[in-house]
């Protein structure tokens, strides 16, 4: 088993994720049979994509916050943010 290491950066504790070998991994893909993807993945339509000015000019600039964003907006800092 790899030995995990930690590092301590201000008030955070941090453990990089460890590193797994890829031993073995050409036998476990070779058990999987010929047919296994013989059809492919389907059909993969891809959905449009629109840009951020069409999403921006969607957007009621008159209409008031949300309750809840307000709540959000206005709570009191209660840890290390900074604002």
């Amino acid at each position: 088993m790899p030995k995990t290491k930690t590092a301590k950066t201000g008030n955070k504790t941090q453990t990089p994720p460890t590193r797994r070998l890829l031993t073995g991994a050409v036998a476990k893909f070779a058990k999987f049979s010929p047919e296994f993807m013989a059809d492919g993945r389907g059909d993969q339509q891809q959905n449009r994509r629109y840009a951020a000015t069409e999403l921006n000019a969607q957007c009621d600039l008159t209409a008031p916050m949300p309750t809840d964003l307000q709540d959000w907006e206005n709570a009191p800092v209660v840890g290390s943010e900074k604002l």
